[in-house]
């Protein structure tokens, strides 16, 4: 699961521009004020969409019964079936760029520890999708990689720098949900 990361820097735009050639950053003066801040679900995030523009989104999708919950993040093992998932991952997908995201691994006596996760190549492009009529976003998790597995059970879908630009591809979307997501590293954070 992913409930918190960290957003990019306004250092890392210039890598972001490498990775999705002809990006347009429909970022504000006060939309950048957001850049190097810790994300949480309901908060305003940069999303790259299928156009190709950066620009902020609400990090999760409004309840449907009016209970001011938002739906954060979607599995990937089932977000391509699901009645309310489906036609928005069709037609809306996007990445997340972010440094990095954060999990707390639950201990036997009820305390917790919480990591940090990254990427050491730099900005991690995290698979998303946003609501068809709305600029609200969820993120896609799946299955968690070996080498974290003591920490949690899921992690956000994350793509390759070769492997995100795909992601818009309507020919290679389908393949790439299923995908083992990019390896990450881990420290301890206090």
């Amino acid at each position: 699961m992913c409930g918190r990361f960290t957003i990019f820097t306004e250092d890392e735009l210039e890598e972001i521009r490498e990775i999705i050639q002809d990006v347009s950053v429909l970022l504000s003066k006060e939309d950048m004020t957001v850049l190097g801040k810790d994300a949480y679900p309901s908060s305003k995030i940069p999303v790259i969409t299928k156009e190709k523009h950066l620009k902020l989104m609400q990090w999760g999708f409004e309840k449907w019964d009016d209970d001011k919950k938002v739906i954060f993040n979607a599995r990937s093992e089932s977000v391509l079936t699901s009645r309310f998932f489906a036609p928005h991952i069709k037609a809306d997908r996007c990445l997340i760029p972010a440094k990095s995201y954060y999990e707390w691994r639950k201990l036997p006596d009820k305390r917790s520890e919480k990591y940090r996760l990254f990427s050491e190549d730099g900005l991690l492009l995290i698979a998303g999708f946003k609501r068809t009529d709305k600029d609200e976003v969820t993120i896609i998790t799946r299955e968690r990689a070996e080498n974290i597995a003591f920490i949690h059970n899921r992690m956000p879908l994350i793509f390759s720098k070769e492997t995100a630009p795909l992601w818009f591809d309507d020919k290679y979307y389908l393949s790439l949900v299923n995908e083992k997501s990019m390896p990450v590293s881990y420290e301890m954070t206090v």
